[in-house]
């Protein structure tokens, strides 16, 4: 299966407590460009046209797991920032280790990257990261970036018959939504590392996770080829990462809440 729908994954700086770091800022710009109704219509029509390109993980076993700690994770952001209830599947594709958020609250993970986690706080901290996308509306303001608010907007109201299919083409062709700006990636780092400590995760699972990155891009590159030529630096993050941890003080030792992470990768490897 062709490695595509590069996405958006991980971690980084810091505020002053949990409560004040993960209140996000009124995304204005986001806001401006959809309703919260015509939002939850786009990311709802790219989301079936994902599903349906794509090879989901046909195992509810698996899909139940994901969304169980993805809830542990949407209860750690501020009400008032969960505009849409998360939705999060697993596609099938063991050679990609990479995630993505739609707009609408739509999470994707790949296979790939929970066989490569060490246990589930590493696939928390993948979550956290989207997570945080979506409460900063980043997808939307991406899209818009790419295609105009104008076009986008059209697109949200169904005054463009087909273009949700076009859209969703160019998505997986050329990555549109992984194509953030580095700092809404430090953004998403930096409110996602606070959901997962609230979650009561150990925040050094981002730490682990992006090491084990950055020694799989040496040994096998083309499993995280394209999450590497999406995101900033690794060595750079980690030092961030690692300093707000440190500076914040956070907290949080569990590596695992919702459990059975060594059985959900034994059903990924049928």
């Amino acid at each position: 299966m062709a490695r595509r729908w590069v996405g958006t994954v991980l971690l980084l700086a810091g505020c002053a407590t949990v409560a004040q770091a993960t209140r996000a800022p009124v995304a204005a710009v986001g806001r401006l460009l959809l309703s919260e109704d015509e939002e939850k219509r786009l990311g709802d029509e790219l989301a079936a046209e994902v599903r349906q390109r794509e090879r989901m993980v046909d195992d509810a076993a698996v899909q139940e797991w994901i969304a169980k700690v993805q809830d542990r994770i949407a209860a750690a952001v501020p009400e008032e920032d969960r505009k849409f209830p998360f939705q999060t599947q697993v596609v099938d594709d063991p050679e990609t280790v990479n995630a993505f958020a739609l707009p609408g609250g739509h999470l994707f993970v790949y296979s790939g990257l929970i066989l490569q986690a060490e246990n589930e706080a590493e696939v928390a901290a993948v979550l956290a990261h989207e997570v945080a996308h979506v409460a900063l509306d980043h997808p939307a303001q991406q899209l818009a970036a790419r295609i105009g608010v104008d076009t986008l907007r059209a697109i949200a109201l169904g005054e463009r018959p087909g273009a949700i299919a076009q859209l969703a083409s160019g998505i997986a062709a050329q990555g549109y939504v992984a194509a953030h700006s580095h700092e809404q990636e430090e953004e998403a780092d930096r409110y996602g590392l606070f959901y997962l400590a609230g979650a009561g995760y150990d925040p050094n699972a981002m730490v682990s996770f992006f090491r084990k990155l950055d020694r799989l891009q040496g040994s096998e590159p083309d499993l995280v080829s394209r999450f590497f030529a999406s995101h900033p630096s690794t060595p750079e993050r980690i030092q961030l990462l690692e300093g707000t941890i440190r500076e914040q003080r956070l907290r949080g030792k569990a590596t695992a809440q919702v459990g059975g992470f060594e059985q959900i990768q034994a059903r990924l490897r049928r």
